[in-house]
This record gives structure tokens, sequence and C-alpha cells, in this order.
């Protein structure tokens, strides 16, 4: 069991109080009393700033700062808030201060606000804010601190946050709690599968509503049956009737197909002959064929022949041009080459004439050299003659350095003619070759203008004649005239007209049969469906029995469920009763969370009920919880005798008193 109990608060510029510090009665009860706006409330909100960086309404961004007279924020105010408490008896000191950022950016005269920062300390050593975070947050969570600092913070949650709270106290009530020893409801459990008692009674509703749906339609389609139905007849003449129809249109149907017989039997022998003339044109096409492709092989044989000597003659003649172009361009290459090597020894000679120049040239001293640039008079002998050293100096660098410049120009100028050369004697050697491959090309194309089938006449054969004067096509042609003069005429079938006729009367007479017959086997179908439809009414009536039986199992384990819950939950208190279910027009149960009073509705009842209600439920929750910390009861001077709980209370009462009033 922790217990957390405050022993004093300062606050400074926070939420227009400057500066207060409290000291609180950390075994009793202590009263801060005052006129409204004193900051009684401001007192709350400072603590739970302090703990969790909310006010009271749980906001984090709410009006910390101290205003000026025209509500504006006073700038460069610290803010701090800090308290000593008392974990388990050892002391425990929380500071936070709010200070604002001012810095000054370049080239502005005055600084600007450029933020906030908030600074922790626990017991006066310097945190950062998660550390100082998770400290709080195992000292106590804060929704737990919020539920046990403040009467009015649980019963103000909506039903889905506080049933799980509550249901948490009270522990578990398992669905065979529930069912004890009733067989009825142990019957149920034994129908959950994979699903809750609600799914199952969603379940239920929807097979049931299935049911009663198919159900209720089953007497309509029973009628509609049997209005359908067909009135009987004499099945057995009709039968008999039925029967010599079909003899007599068997009858008609083998005389049609002996007639048949014997006109496929008649045309058969004149297909027979009819294919086999056939087989001899193929043959004689085929004959022809062979004969006209004998004619013509020396033929093609022979222009193939000179084909390719053409094809070969003209390859080699486009080989022969395509090698002068590529000599061309090789004697073109050397002209340019050669003329460039013209261009480069003009340049080598220019450059020789330039050294013999140069290296003639002699040191001559100038009188003016001898003059002092300053005042214009000559210069002693001794600085004459070092200056004449001086400027014969420089005269002999400058020459050797001309001429050692010319000759390395010289020597680049030689490489490069030497490249040039080098370059003319490879293609030289180039054209040679190529020369030597077109004299080759062209005797090997005077060879094949030389050879008599290149310019040989071909004649085309006569084919046709070779085909006139074949023996052998004359003979088949012979034996097809033979076959074609002896092919009869093709056999026509009689005329049955009226045997025909005579079968679609019968055939009309049977189908009609027919028909009626049907409406025997009409009837036994319907009959059946019928009978069909009576047993899905008994088997639907047992299943609808079976889910209505699985409604009233539910309806009793849900009532028994009410019960148990609420007394395990109300156990825990003692002075509010919780309300869990409250009862539907239609035999379910609603999940609420309604706190009662005396039998009252928590919202109906007055102040002090109120207010003692929460008491009970703090001393609830710091039970279960295993902790306790400072109560504020607002607005205690509406209330006479406050509920007696093992925290430290603090009261805040509204008086006529001008300021902030503490009493223990």
């Amino acid at each position: 069991m922790k217990t957390i109990r405050l022993k004093t608060l300062s606050m400074l510029n926070f939420k227009g109080i400057r500066r207060q510090e409290i000291t609180f009665n950390t075994e009793g009860i202590t009263t801060i009393s005052g006129r409204n706006a004193t900051g009684k409330s401001t007192v709350r909100d400072a603590f739970l700033w302090l703990m969790f960086d909310k006010n009271a309404a749980g906001e984090k961004d709410f009006g910390i700062k101290t205003n000026d007279t025209n509500g504006n924020p006073i700038p460069q105010l610290p803010h701090e808030v800090s308290a000593t408490l008392l974990v388990d008896g050892q002391e425990l000191r929380l500071r936070k201060c709010l200070t604002e950022k001012w810095v000054k950016k370049a080239g502005a005269t005055e600084k600007t606000f450029s933020g906030n920062t908030t600074e922790y300390y626990i017991n006066d050593v310097p945190k950062k804010a998660g550390e100082y975070n998770q400290y709080i947050a195992n000292l106590c969570d804060e929704t737990v601190f919020r539920t046990i600092t403040n009467p009015a913070y649980l019963p103000s949650m909506n039903r889905d946050q506080l049933r799980p709270l509550l249901f948490q106290m009270a522990g578990e009530v398992t669905d065979a709690d529930i069912a004890g020893n009733d067989r009825d409801l142990q019957g149920l459990l034994d129908l959950v599968t994979g699903k809750s008692i609600a799914e199952l009674l969603e379940q239920t509703k929807a097979e049931k509503a299935r049911i009663k749906n198919e159900l209720d339609g089953l007497p309509a389609r029973i009628d509609e049956l049997q209005r359908t139905m067909p009135e009987p007849e004499d099945w057995d003449a009709l039968a008999s009737r039925k029967t010599r129809c079909e003899e007599q249109v068997e009858g008609i149907d083998r005389q049609l197909e002996d007639a048949a017989k014997a006109v496929e039997a008649a045309n058969a022998s004149r297909l027979k002959l009819v294919q086999a003339i056939a087989d001899k044109k193929m043959e004689r096409a085929k004959l022809e064929s062979d004969i006209r492709a004998k004619a013509m092989t020396d033929y093609n044989i022979q222009s193939r022949k000179q084909q390719e000597l053409k094809s070969r003659r003209d390859n080699l003649g486009y080989a022969i041009a395509n090698h002068r172009n590529t000599l061309a361009n090789i004697e073109a290459d050397i002209c340019l080459l050669q003329a460039e090597t013209d261009r480069e020894n003009d340049r080598l000679e220019e450059l020789r004439k330039q050294w013999h120049d140069t290296n003639a040239e002699t040191f001559t001293p100038n009188e003016h050299d001898l003059v002092c640039p300053t005042c214009g008079r000559p210069l002693d002998d001794e600085d004459a003659i070092a200056k004449l050293d001086e400027i014969k100096s420089r005269f002999n660098a400058s020459k050797a350095a001309r001429l050692s410049d010319n000759q390395k120009q010289g020597m680049a100028i030689k490489a490069k003619i030497q490249q040039t050369l080098d370059g003319i004697t490879a293609r030289n050697a180039e054209a040679d070759r190529i020369k030597e491959e077109i004299a080759r090309l062209a005797a090997e194309q005077q060879a094949i203008e030389s050879d008599p089938l290149y310019a040989a006449a071909i004649d085309k054969p006569d084919t046709d004649r070779a085909v006139l004067e074949s023996v052998e096509m004359d003979a088949l042609n012979d034996e097809i005239r033979r076959m074609e003069t002896s092919l009869p005429e093709a056999v026509r079938p009689a005329d049955h007209t009226e045997l025909k006729e005579s079968r679609q009367r019968i055939v009309q007479q049977l189908q009609e049969l027919r028909a009626a017959l049907y409406k025997k086997q009409h009837i036994d179908h319907i009959n059946a469906r019928i009978d069909e439809l009576t047993e899905r009414q008994r088997e639907l009536a047992q299943h609808l029995a079976d889910r209505e039986r699985v409604e009233s199992w539910i309806d009793k384990f849900n009532k028994r469920k009410v019960e148990l819950v609420e007394d395990k939950i109300n156990a825990l208190f003692a002075l509010v009763k919780w309300k869990m279910y409250r009862p539907l027009i239609n035999g379910g149960e609603e999940p609420v969370c309604i706190p009662m009073i005396n039998g009252v509705d928590y919202r109906d009842a007055n102040a002090a009920a109120r207010m003692n209600a929460g008491l009970d439920i703090i001393n609830a929750f710091c039970q279960h919880h295993g902790v306790y910390a400072p109560i504020f009861v607002d607005n205690a001077e509406g209330v006479n005798q406050l509920l007696p709980t093992a925290s430290q209370m603090i009261r805040l009462v509204v008086t006529n008193e001008p300021q902030l009033t503490i009493t223990y």
C-alpha cells in the first residue's frame, strides 16, 4: 500500500498568483477558503500541472502565465510550481519551471520571444522531461491519480470508460460461475464454442427469424401446388393409344428406310466408278507434271550455271570498284601528308635562320643604362661596373632561353615530319597491295567472260509438245474416255409424299397422347412435393422450438449474470450501489453504469450526497489500487459532514474572505 501526502506547495507567477506557499496538514483536513477568483482552484491546477503537465480539466494548453491588466502575459516572468510530498513517510521534492526564451536576432535592436522551455527537478536534481514523466508514472498512474484525488472525476466518465474499471475491480465473473449447477445453463454453455453468449443470442435470433420466415411461407406454397394439380383421366386408355401410334410410326419408318437403301445401293456402284475416274485423272495430272519437269531439267541446269557466272562476274566488278575508291582515298591522303611535310620543313628552315640570328647577337651597353634613374647623373665607376654586369647577365640569360626554346621547337617539328613520312610510307605500301588485288580480280573477271556458257543463248524447251508426243499419256487418256462412257445415270429416290404425310399425322397424335400422359407424372410430382413441404413444416416447427428454448436459457443466464456482477461490484462500496444493467421492453438487458445513492441516480442526488458518493468511490479505488493521494474537495462549503477517508483531504471552500486563507 502506497500513501502520498502533500506537505507544502509553492507557486510563483502561476495563473495570476505572484507568490504563494501553502503548508498542508498531512494527518488531517486542510481547508483553503476565500471568495471567488482568489485562487482556490488554481492550487489544484498547480499541483496537477506539477505532476502531469495538465490542469484539473485534463487540458495541457491552459493559461499558466500571469497577465497584465489588459489580459496579455507579462513578458520574461519565470513561472514555477514546487511541492514537498510524503511518499510512505519519505520526503520527495518536485519542482517544475516554465521560462520564456528571448533572443536577439542578427541586425535587430531588441530581443524577441522565441518560445517556452520547461525545467524539471526531482529532489533538486535536474531531470529531462522523459525521465521526470517516467518517475511520476512509476509513482502513480495518471488516470488512477485523478480518480482518487477528485470525487467528481470517476462519476463523470462515460459508460464505456467506467464499466471496464469496475469490472476490473470486481474480478472476472466466468460463464461457469453464472451457470453453476443449473442443467439448463450448463446445456447453454455446451452450445457456446468459439463465440460469446451475446453472439450466440444474435445467431439464435437470426436463425429463428429465418425459420419463421420459411415456416410462414409453407402453407401458401402447399395451397398453390394443390391448385395447380391437373384433373385425373383414363391413363390406361391413353397409354394403349400411345402404343398403337408408336407401332404405326415404326412401320412407316421401315418402309421409307427400305426404299432409301435400294437407292443407296444403286448409287454406291456409280459412286465407285466416279471415284475410279477421279483417280485416273489425278494419275494423268501427275504424269503430265513429270513429263514437263523432265523436259525442263537440262534447261534449268544450264540456266542456273549461266546465272551463277554472271552473278560472280558482277560481284568481282563491285569489288574492283570498291578497291579503286579505296586507292583514290589513299592517294589523296598521301598528297595531304606530303603537303604537310613541306610546310613543316619550311617552318624548320625558318627556325634554323632564327637560331643563327639569335646566336650572332652580342651585348652592347647603352649609355642610358649608366645614368641614375632618380637624379639623372652618371653612375660612379663601381656602380657602373656592377650595373653593366647585371645587364649583361640578363642579356646572356635571355639569349640562352631563346636558343633553348628554338631548339625545342625544332625537335618537335622534326618528330612530326618523321611521323608524317612514316604515314606516307605506310599508305604507299597499302596502295601497292590494293593495286595487286585489283589486277587479280580483273584477271578472274576476264576468265569468266571467256567461258563459252557466259554469253551463250539457252533456248527454253517446248513442254507442251513433249506431253503430246508421250505414248503413255495417250494410253491414259483412252482409258479415262472409256470409263466416262460406261458411267450410268444417278438413281433418284421414289416419291413417298403420301406415306410421309400419313406419318406426320400419326406423330402429331402421338405428341398429344404423350402430353396427356405427362399430366400423370406432373400430378405424382406435385403430390411428392406436397409431402416434402409437409415434412419440412414439422422439421421447422421443431427447429423453432429448439431456438426458443435456447433464447429462454440465454435470458435466464443474463439475469443471473446481472445479479452476480452487480453484487460483486457493490460489495466494494459502502455508500454507492452500481446499476450495471437496465431491463428493456423486449426482455433483454441494456448494459449501463449508473451510480445509485440510497436508490437515487447519482445525477439526481443533492450536492452533498454526490460529494460523499465520490469519496466512497475514491475509498474503494484506493483500496483496489493500493495507493492513497490527497483529495481535493471543491465546493466543500455545501457539505455538512464528509465521508471519512484514509487519504489526506484538502477542502476548497467559498467564503467572503478577500484572500486565500489556510486553516487546519
